[in-house]
């Protein structure tokens, strides 16, 4: 049986870590999930979180509002 992963929260030095990985480095929100063993949907409101205090917005974003204009 595969092992599940875990529903846990990302504590906030975490979400810090995540955050960076994939708004500086690049990491794909599914590689940091396995990394540190959670679903790829605490990653995501890791970044959606740490992102919008800091004014950033994930990549990819401004190409597809400029494709909806």
């Amino acid at each position: 049986m595969p092992e599940e992963r875990g529903t846990r929260s990302l504590d906030p030095i975490q979400q810090l870590t995540v955050a960076y990985a994939y708004f500086v480095k690049g990491v794909q929100q599914q590689v940091l999930a396995d990394l540190m063993s959670v679903n790829a949907g605490r990653i995501s409101e890791a970044c959606k979180r740490v992102g919008s205090v800091i004014g950033l917005t994930p990549p990819g974003y401004k190409d597809r509002e400029k494709e909806d204009q």
